[in-house]
């Protein structure tokens, strides 16, 4: 009964919350409710002893076990709907005054209220208590709940003990102790008297054990045992997590053991054996089935709850169900035909508020009966209740669409077995189907059958018009043995839809997905019926067919379906049946060039050959391949697999690149298939050459030739060095079937000629693997290697800088000091800079005119460092004269030859003629300038010799000076 009322307590917030939404409808029928004045009073041996305790709690349910109202208190007033109801008292434990600590019973009322208001006095049995001195022994040491049971099954009080003595209050009489300690109820039946001492023992007790299967294999997560005495029809449960259980007892004589799970139908142990005693349960189900009528006069409303319960389900909501079995709650409840009809009866409410309504209609309770007979056999119980509602106000326009029904359900419970609450709704209406619901229904056309529900609550059921079905011929599902795409369908038009199968082929066709039932908006194929004519002869049923159309090329399929909501409609279509080969057509293409196509229907094991380059994107298609059915203008849906070595497409158009080529004559195998949907393929062969694309890898190491096993980064100029491509490489040729050309340009981009100055040739060939050089020039150089094979060439630049490792000496000008005369010796100053990277203390320098040396001079001990910048001198004695262009040279004799070049200095410079020639001329002018002085003297003093007489100076030409300077 405890449990029972827990889970009703679960119900209340939501029946109450639809009572409440729909009560205020305007259609609905107001219900009438009254107040109820509870007054409860403690009786002890039936005399009236005080008021309840103040704590004391009264619930009250009604007859579905949903709890309508609450109060705590010994004078409490409840305001109710007009109706019958179940009023509990829960049982307390406490003191009251004048009495000292008392233990109240459990008590139950059947409540019927029927008038605005009613006091209602209740007396509840309570027993007096004592002090005992309580205690257990065999605890080592450890604490244990010790929890004392009273003969109705109330555990009034609950303690922890470590086994000492201690005081409780107890009744006198029979009573049960029950000990948890370890994982294991101990359970003890002792008689209390007067004031005695009270204890219980842990060792020496006889138990039960034992593990809990279930026959299905399924696994027990929980164990319910109920221990009852058949004398005193007192029983306790005790609950264990997992699939094991231990009672332990010090008296099993007239116990039952009842040992359940949930969904199981219980196991019973009679006469109980201790020791151990496994039991393997099976899984049980009990039905409650209500059912609502609503009548072509849609004013009356009628109502049958129909039970069929086994052994293992209790009649929920009556006092005793939470002993795990109906036959034990029969013999504790003392059923009897009258208390099972009034309870039966009492099963419906005065209003459907809380229980169904139909659009914004609530109905009035008129009748009320059992129907039939009802029969308990002990382990089964049977019986159907009927009732009739009533509302004027409804009328027949309640079944204009849309019509919404509300209805309360209770989720499926275990009690312990499966107990699932059905609900039905029927209707005298044949123009409506039930269109949408918030439950998974069974049907759709009167009676709507509900499933099991998963939850309580209203749920909803919307009525819609009838309408015919649909058929969407293109979402026919078809399927067969081998089956690798669902492109079959060769026309979509639903007036005209076709679809492709194998020949001599169990084809299946599902209809699931093509039909649509307008009403309900969903297909419900499930709960709809098809009849199958194909070719005007074989008839076959059901959503899914199977059919083998074997050789006959065109079949009609007719199909003629009866929806959920009972309403029929017919289509057809059109079935080829055809495996036929397709004709392959491809084409192979790269570099913008398509130089293979072909076509052919059949498979040919001759491979067709084609050549492509290596590593570039060769594209493949069978794009214009194509498979039509005979006689028609379908053509049917075509898969591709292009196979070559490490590459696959499903595509018809796909793009490979092959990374390796054939070599030695060698090919790849490659091969196209085209399939039809059906089945039939055509394969076309291909043998591929894969022509190299890939360059050698060139490889430029330079040696002096004094060492050519280290090599060198950059070449000492004017030194012959080696230039090397033996290390150059090729993934698929060896080094000595490769071509190699050797060539040199400045950074600028100048090309340098074979042999020219600047690189003269010394051995090897430029055409070879080596090559001999030696690099007369400063600047530096881009070495390029070029190795080829089949046409295919590799390039490797590689540019050096010349290493100078000798003294390079350049003249950055020249002085004359005084005059150069042909014949004559004259100083030279020569400034020279060491700019090599070797110091020197001998060297030469020399002049050069119109490539004739005219002057030498070799120093030695003259230091010339590195950098280092000297003006030097040396006598030169020019045996021609004029203007001569002379170029001035230095070198040391470990330099280059060619830096002679490099570091000459070139200038103009005038040579005058011998000394001895002027002094004739400067004669000549000397006297011709005293001829004309004395010819001008003369003139002048002609005219004054006779008035004034002058001394006569002697006079010395400036030219006579210089003259006698130079003698």
């Amino acid at each position: 009964m405890k449990r029972n009322i827990m889970i009703a307590i679960l119900l209340t917030t939501m029946m109450l919350l639809g009572a409440v939404v729909i009560t205020g409808n305007s259609y609905a029928i107001a219900p009438k409710t009254g107040i109820v004045n509870e007054h409860i009073f403690y009786a002890e041996n039936g005399n009236t002893i005080s008021n309840a305790n103040a704590s004391t709690v009264t619930d009250i349910y009604n007859y579905q076990g949903v709890l309508v109202s609450s109060s705590v208190g010994a004078s409490v007033s409840f305001n109710l709907t007009y109706g019958n109801y179940q009023l509990v008292v829960q049982p307390l434990s406490g003191n009251v005054a004048g009495f000292g600590y008392v233990i109240a019973s459990q008590l139950n009322y059947n409540l019927t209220v029927g008038m605005p208001t009613a006091s209602l006095n209740l007396t509840v049995p309570v027993v007096s208590t004592s002090t005992h001195s309580f205690s257990v022994s065999g605890l080592y040491p450890a604490t244990a709940s010790v929890s004392f049971i009273d003969s109705s099954g109330f555990v009034f009080n609950t303690i922890t003990t470590n086994g000492t003595a201690r005081n409780v209050s107890l009744p006198s009489g029979p009573l049960t102790v029950r000990v948890y300690y370890d994982g294991a109820y101990f359970q003890y039946s002792v008689n209390v008297a007067g004031t005695s001492p009270v204890s219980v023992s842990l060792t020496g007790q006889r138990n039960i054990f034992g593990y809990v299967t279930s026959s299905t294999g399924a696994t027990i997560t929980s164990v319910n045992v109920v221990v009852l005495n058949k004398t005193s029809l007192s029983y306790n449960t005790q609950q264990f997590t997992g699939d094991q259980y231990t009672v332990f007892s010090n008296n099993w004589t007239d116990s039952v053991v009842v040992i359940s799970s949930p969904g199981y139908a219980p196991y019973q142990l009679y006469p109980v054996v201790t020791g151990p005693n496994s039991v393997v349960l099976t899984p049980s189900k009990s039905t409650v089935t209500t059912s609502y009528a609503l009548s072509k006069n849609p004013s009356y409303l009628n109502v049958s709850i129909t039970y069929s319960l086994n052994n293992s389900t209790p009649i929920p909501n009556l006092p005793n169900a939470s002993v795990d079995s109906l036959y034990w709650q029969g013999v504790l409840d003392h059923f009897s035909t009258s208390y099972l009809n009034t309870y039966l009866t009492s099963q419906f409410l005065n209003y459907t508020n809380s229980t169904i309504m139909v659009g914004s209609y609530n109905y009035a309770l008129q009748t009320a009966k059992v129907s039939g007979s009802i029969t308990f056999t002990g382990s089964t119980f049977s019986a159907t209740v009927v009732a009739t509602y009533y509302n004027s106000a409804v009328t027949s326009s309640v079944y204009k669409p849309p019509m919404t029904v509300k209805i309360y359900g209770l989720a499926t419970v275990n009690e312990p077995g499966k107990l699932q609450y059905l609900y039905q709704f029927a209707y005298s209406n044949s123009s409506l189907g039930l269109a949408s619901s918030s439950v998974t229904v069974t049907s759709y056309t009167s009676p709507i059958k509900v499933s099991a529900l998963s939850s309580t609550g209203f749920f909803t059921l919307n009525f819609g018009s009838l309408k015919l079905p649909t058929f969407i011929n293109a979402n026919m599902g078809l399927s067969w043995k081998g089956l690798t795409s669902s492109q079959y369908m060769l026309n979509s038009t639903q007036k005209n839809t076709v679809f492709v199968v194998p020949t001599n082929t169990s084809v299946s066709i599902n209809v699931s997905n093509a039909f649509y039932n307008p009403v309900t908006g969903q297909s419900n194929y499930l709960l709809s019926n098809f009849t199958w004519t194909i070719n005007g002869k074989s008839v076959v049923y059901g959503y899914n067919i199977s059919y083998n159309f074997g050789t006959t090329l065109k079949n009609t399929v007719n199909i003629t379906g009866i929806s959920a909501s009972n309403q029929t409609n017919k289509t057809s279509f059109t079935v080829f049946a055809y495996n036929g080969t397709p004709l392959a057509n491809y084409t192979i293409s790269y570099s913008g060039k398509s130089p293979y196509r072909g076509n052919t229907s059949t498979t040919s094991t001759t491979p067709v050959p084609i050549s492509v380059p290596q590593l570039t994107p060769v594209s493949f298609s069978a794009y214009n391949s194509s498979l039509t059915i005979p006689g028609t203008s379908y053509k049917m849906f075509l898969e591709y697999n292009w196979n070559f070595t490490n590459f696959t497409s499903a595509s018809p158009n796909a793009t490979n690149r092959f990374p390796t080529p054939t070599l030695n004559g060698t090919t790849l195998p490659g091969n196209l298939t085209v399939t039809g949907v059906t089945g039939g393929s055509t394969k076309v062969y291909f043998k591929v050459n894969v022509t190299v694309t890939t360059p050698p890898s060139p490889a430029i190491n330079i040696y002096n030739v004094t060492n050519t096993k280290l090599s060198i980064i950059n070449p000492v100029t004017g030194v012959d060095v080696l230039l090397s491509g033996n290390a150059t490489t090729d993934p698929y040729f060896p080094i000595s079937e490769l071509s190699f050309n050797w060539s040199f340009s400045y950074q600028n981009g100048t090309k340098i000629g074979y042999n020219s100055a600047a690189i003269p040739f010394v051995s090897g060939s430029y055409n070879g693997t080596w090559v001999v050089v030696k690099f007369d020039t400063l600047q530096n150089v881009v070495v390029t290697l070029k190795v080829t094979h089949n046409g295919v060439s590799g390039y490797l630049n590689r540019t050096v800088t010349m290493i100078v490792s000798t003294p390079r000496l350049v003249v950055n000008s020249i002085y004359v000091a005084g005059k150069l005369v042909q014949g004559s010796t004259s100083t030279i100053y020569v400034n020279v800079t060491n700019k090599g990277n070797a110091n020197t203390t001998s060297f030469n320098i020399w002049i050069v005119v119109n490539g004739i040396t005219v002057a030498q001079h070799t120093y030695t001990n003259e230091p010339l460092n590195v950098s280092q910048t000297r003006n030097l001198s040396f006598k030169w004695s020019p045996n021609i004269k004029g203007s001569l262009s002379i170029e001035v040279l230095a070198n040391n004799t470990s330099e280059p030859t060619y830096f002679n070049q490099l570091g000459a200095y070139t200038t103009t410079v005038s040579v005058s003629p011998p000394a001895y020639t002027t002094p004739l001329i400067v004669i000549g002018i000397i006297v011709v300038i005293v001829v004309i002085f004395l010819g001008y003297y003369r003139f002048a003093t002609r005219g004054s010799r006779a008035s004034k007489t002058e001394s006569k100076p002697k006079i010395q030409i400036p030219e006579q000076k210089k003259l006698e300077k130079k003698k």
